[in-house]
């Protein structure tokens, strides 16, 4: 009697410890196979945000009518307080106007620019954690015994898939860094 409680006890603590042992979580996969995920998608997500209207790089155009803008205004403002003639503060504002026009106009086609290359990235970004998704499965299921891949194939995979993820983030931020 003392022997079969012993050993039913032995089935019920030891077995299910053993079941669990051989799985493995996601949480487990990240942390063993994509260590730098989490920080490089953060990474290209702070690059993201300096991606503004102001920056030279990206939109030449609106720094310097930026200027003009500036320089025409300050011109205009001169003239008035030196009360010239109607005429010439006619030019003038017209001209500022034009400047303005033209400043507007650089703006607008750099914030579509802008917005394009946002949802570019945040659409690979995507793609990127689909894939990532596809292997930690693959991943899982080989650990837990249900993977149909040699384990010859299944490092061969693993370690391509890995290692263009980490290419494809790479690449990202590359084309951030403006």
């Amino acid at each position: 009697m003392k022997r079969s409680l012993v050993l039913i006890l032995l089935f019920v603590i030891a077995l299910p410890a053993q079941a669990f042992a051989a799985s493995m979580s996601a949480a487990d996969v990240d942390q063993i196979y994509f260590e730098d995920y989490k920080s490089q998608v953060a990474a290209i997500k702070k690059e993201l945000t300096k991606v503004k209207i102001t920056n030279t790089n990206l939109c030449p155009d609106v720094a310097t009518l930026t200027q003009v803008v500036k320089s025409s205004s300050t011109k205009y403002s001169t003239l008035v307080k030196n009360k010239a003639s109607k005429q010439t503060l006619a030019g003038a504002k017209a001209q500022l106007n034009e400047f303005k026009k033209q400043l507007a106009s650089a703006k607008k086609t750099c914030s579509l620019n802008i917005k394009e290359i946002k949802q570019g990235t945040n659409m690979q970004l995507k793609d990127i954690a689909k894939e990532k998704a596809d292997i930690v499965k693959t991943i899982r299921d080989q650990y837990n015994g249900k993977g149909i891949l040699t384990q010859a194939q299944f490092e061969n995979r693993v370690k391509l898939s890995v290692s263009h993820i980490n290419d494809q983030l790479d690449a990202i931020l590359k084309s951030l860094a403006f």
